[in-house]
């Protein structure tokens, strides 16, 4: 279960086997969006691993290193800084992913990507141009200057679920399918092993079953935050971008009109408050130190945490008596 659907869900989805794809980095290759975060075909039961490669083979990656000016290097990072897909790399991978990244100029009305095709040999980001994903003769997605696609069929060895037509000239970087799977899948699998670990460790979560844990660990996005910045600020509207978090490295102290109400220790948690009341924020919250966190966006929290309403019910009660205390 995946934290949200892709527009590849509206298209049939059959594996085909495990065999790998020769690499040709002139070819065409995947379908999908960052903004519509991927989950696996639907006849899959819960995974034991994010992609239908064997573990072994994805570990032994090569690198590769395509020179780049610092300025495509940095085009790249703008690119991809949104993507749920590199969320949490370390540095290292991330700049391996980049080093690897082979450009492809695109004219209007190329085809980047076919529907059915078993050939997915590369995984797109767009630098520039707008583009069209087609299901069949209908438009299920459009692309404007920004996105990136082709990774389902890179981690679940699916035939194309749609095609993918530039609508203008514009230029695409590339990552082959080994690369995308030594680093991307693998990485994406270390990082959810690690979070479920840690989740339950936690003692929010440790009630959970290992099925509910392994689904919110999912939906979990790891952020860092240097000393002094302001994570939470007071007064701040909730939105559809709204988060909450859960400290797994360093602390957080949260403030109310200047003055200090608590500090969240690692495995502690904020930002469920005005989530749950729909309410402007209530403190600010800082990191102290370099603090890493779990983020999950607020429509993955109001679907998944119900399981530990009964802890969030106690922490809203405190948070009202610790109000209370401040405006005696």
């Amino acid at each position: 279960m995946g934290c949200g659907a892709s527009s590849e869900d509206m298209a049939v989805q059959t594996p085909v086997g495990s065999s790998s794809t020769a690499y040709r980095p002139s070819e065409p290759a995947p379908e999908m969006s960052e903004e519509e975060p991927i989950r696996p075909p639907p006849q899959r039961k819960r995974r034991a691993s994010v992609s239908a490669e064997p573990t072994s083979s994805l570990k032994s990656v090569e690198k590769v290193v395509i020179p780049k000016t610092d300025e495509e290097k940095a085009a790249i990072k703008a690119s991809i800084a949104n993507s749920f897909l590199f969320a949490g790399l370390e540095d290292e991978a991330l700049a391996d992913i980049v080093n690897a990244m082979f450009e492809r100029v695109v004219y209007e009305g190329d085809v980047v990507i076919q529907e059915g095709d078993i050939m997915a040999d590369n995984f797109y980001i767009i630098e520039s141009g707008t583009f069209t994903a087609l299901k069949g003769d209908r438009e299920v997605f459009a692309y404007d200057n920004k996105g990136t696609f082709g990774e389902l069929a890179l981690m679940y060895n699916c035939p194309r679920a749609a095609t993918v037509r530039a609508t203008s000239g514009g230029k695409l970087w590339c990552v082959d399918r080994v690369t995308f799977q030594g680093i991307i899948v693998v990485g994406m699998r270390e990082r959810r092993e690690k979070q479920e670990q840690t989740l339950r460790t936690m003692p929010l979560f440790k009630e959970l079953s290992d099925e509910e844990r392994a689904v919110i660990a999912d939906c979990l996005v790891s952020e860092t935050y240097d000393d002094g910045k302001v994570i939470i600020a007071q007064g701040d509207n909730v939105d559809a971008t709204s988060k909450f978090y859960i400290v797994e490295a360093g602390e957080v102290v949260c403030t109310r009109g200047g003055q200090e109400v608590k500090t969240v220790p690692i495995g502690g948690f904020f930002g469920e408050l005005a989530l749950i009341t729909d309410e402007a924020r209530a403190a600010t919250c800082q990191a102290k130190g370099r603090t890493r966190v779990f983020a999950m966006g607020r429509d993955a929290f109001e679907r998944l945490m119900g399981p530990v309403k009964e802890i969030f019910e106690a922490s809203a009660e405190e948070y009202k008596k610790l109000n209370e205390s401040l405006a005696v």
